[in-house]
């Protein structure tokens, strides 16, 4: 009996490109690494723990998170409070420097000089209230 679906769910016209782009990724990351003479044991300590950090806590999160939107949230709220969780989160994640002030310091001010907690709440603001006005325009799109 013959199928026209392919048994093998890797398409090999885009994984073998991706998997040479991943390893020039790596070789310049590993470049860069040796060339601005970073200390192994640091990086090494930084890499495991993001990786444990991770795994442990962050992908269990938005696993539970996401069922939980899916179960208690009805459409067309859905789409939006995951969109907006996702890039909410992206938000956090990479306004955690700013927010704990890694990298102040008093001998040059020019490092870190804005206000980062407030700006990240400013740009969660307006993500939770594009958020809420896409929900609601497609709220009345749908009403008869």
């Amino acid at each position: 009996m013959s199928t026209d679906v392919d048994d093998d769910p890797i398409d090999r016209r885009i994984f073998y490109p991706l998997l040479a782009v991943g390893a020039a990724c790596v070789i310049w990351g590993l470049h860069a690494l040796q060339s601005r003479h970073v200390p192994l044991r640091d990086f090494g300590t930084w890499f495991i723990g993001g990786l444990v950090l991770h795994d442990a806590v962050l992908a269990p999160a938005l696993v539970i998170g996401g069922w939980l939107v899916v179960r208690r949230v009805s459409d067309p709220w859905r789409r939006a409070v995951q969109v907006a969780a996702i890039v909410g989160g992206a938000v956090l994640l990479f306004g955690i420097p700013g927010l704990f002030g890694d990298g102040r310091d008093a001998r040059d001010p020019s490092r870190l000089p804005n206000d980062y907690p407030r700006n990240v709440a400013l740009v969660l603001a307006l993500v939770a209230v594009v958020a809420l006005s896409v929900a609601l325009a497609g709220r009345r799109r749908r009403r008869p």
